[in-house]
């Protein structure tokens, strides 16, 4: 079967390393951080900028504390201060959406705390249940890391009711229409499986026509490189996937159609590579889209492309593909080969293969 892409809370179990001086309240602030240590240290030397800060803060509402956290997290890149930004906004104005949901995705890409930054974004709607993106962070959120697809799903679908230009809800939605097709093989239910994938290619295409490489500033630290080159290969293969289906599944094989949706994914394959960012690109990010941009680097276009042409049964044409992505990866450093060894399952196994003449 095809492959599919896709903190202890109690304060007296802190990690070891930690000094037992540390201050309680960075401690558990911290808990939340994927790097305690360097959290730890990081809220530590600023404790007396934040405390400072706060006789300023008195005079200050909720909107002019939610500007400065923007700004601090965005011209500065500074989570830690952001959040204390927010919390103040909270704390001056509880009833204000915003400060809510700027704390969710803060929470989300720089904390993975997943938990409480659904209780941000629950807030955050229930302040205000006319904003498309507020309904879009949390259906992102539900779909992609808290295992709740199908809620996922309905905030996604009120997002783009909300806002039916909004183009990367459209991506969201296509990613989460994706993973209930994935549920329907195991019960071999391959019409559900046909249905789900339809949705999910019709959703990417109505999110490249919608899109625009100028949004919410806050995605853009998910998406640097913008996100139609993930929008192109996230068609790309769901087409690749049904073209499969229909040419090796039994109950639904259909030649036809199976050369149409493969001949297609090639098509979006190409656009991936145009646009995509190489490796390199990706490893000289320092923000957290890093290890989402993994899966659509350029590399990965020539493999599926590789892998496209094989079910096509053009073998010298996908070995060319494969000898491309497999040249380009070796031409990597031993290092970062082997720090992303998970990604290069997709060509190096071809080896054999290309050594044959077509």
């Amino acid at each position: 079967m095809k492959k599919y892409l896709f903190l202890f809370s109690a304060v007296f179990l802190l990690p070891f390393s930690v000094n037992a001086s540390t201050d309680r309240e960075i401690a558990e602030f911290c808990l939340k951080a994927k790097d305690f240590s360097g959290c730890v240290k990081e809220m530590s030397t600023k404790k007396k900028v934040i405390n400072s800060k706060k006789i300023n803060k008195k005079n200050k509402n909720s909107s002019e504390l939610l500007d400065i956290a923007k700004s601090k997290y965005l011209d500065e890149n500074d989570y830690v201060i952001a959040i204390n930004y927010l919390d103040d906004a909270i704390r001056a104005n509880p009833n204000e959406s915003d400060p809510y949901f700027f704390r969710g995705i803060l929470k989300i890409l720089e904390m993975q705390d997943y938990k409480n930054a659904l209780l941000d974004l629950q807030k955050s709607v229930l302040l205000d249940n006319q904003d498309s993106d507020k309904y879009m962070t949390l259906g992102y959120l539900k779909s992609f890391y808290l295992d709740q697809v199908e809620s996922g799903l309905e905030d996604l679908n009120k997002s783009i009711k909300l806002n039916p230009e909004n183009s990367l809800a459209y991506l969201f939605r296509g990613k989460a229409n994706n993973f209930l097709s994935g549920k329907y093989y195991e019960d071999s239910d391959f019409q559900k499986v046909i249905q789900f994938n339809n949705a999910s290619i019709n959703d990417f295409s109505q999110s490249i026509e919608s899109y625009k490489d100028t949004f919410n500033p806050f995605y853009k630290r998910l998406f640097p490189f913008g996100y139609l080159h993930y929008l192109y290969g996230s068609r790309g293969r769901v087409k690749y996937n049904l073209g499969a289906d229909y040419k090796n599944i039994r109950a639904i094989k259909n030649k036809v159609l199976s050369k149409e949706f493969l001949n297609s994914s090639l098509s979006d394959f190409d656009l991936l590579i145009e646009n995509a960012p190489t490796l390199e690109e990706v490893e000289n990010l320092k923000n957290p889209s890093k290890n989402f941009e993994l899966d659509f680097v350029k590399l990965t276009g020539h493999t599926w492309k590789g892998d496209t042409y094989s079910w096509l049964n053009k073998f010298a044409t996908a070995c060319k593909n494969w000898k491309k992505a497999d040249k380009a990866w070796k031409s990597l450093d031993y290092d970062v080969m082997t720090k992303y060894a998970s990604i290069t399952d997709g060509w190096s196994m071809y080896g054999t293969n290309c050594s044959k003449s077509w």
